[in-house]
């Protein structure tokens, strides 16, 4: 994996190697999501990050495999795995968001 990205951030077309860059982004801000719902001690939020941290770790997996590969099935897992971290989030933003009850 490491090295498909690699190629695709130095070899790879502008739109690639910015599509790698968000990527690397993306989990790292999933990495320290993980650790501040744990500091929070909220159960929702640790549990749908750590799905959402799976869920990016996979997408990033089939992203290295469709450009090693260049097959469609890889491509349909990285975006489908991509919605599940994406609705992961939804619930983190609609939990956070949400009045806490009884003071």
């Amino acid at each position: 994996m490491p090295a498909a990205i690699g190629r695709s951030l130095a070899n790879g077309p502008g739109a690639l190697a910015a599509h790698s860059g968000i990527g690397l982004l993306i989990t790292l801000g999933s990495i320290v999501l993980v650790v501040r719902a744990v500091q929070a001690h909220s159960r929702v939020t640790i549990v749908t990050s750590s799905i959402n941290l799976v869920a990016v770790a996979g997408a990033a997996a089939s992203g290295a495999a469709f450009v090693d590969s260049g097959r469609a099935s890889a491509s349909l897992t990285m975006a489908l795995l991509t919605g599940v971290a994406l609705l992961c989030q939804v619930v983190n933003l609609y939990v956070l968001g949400s009045p806490r009850r009884g003071g």
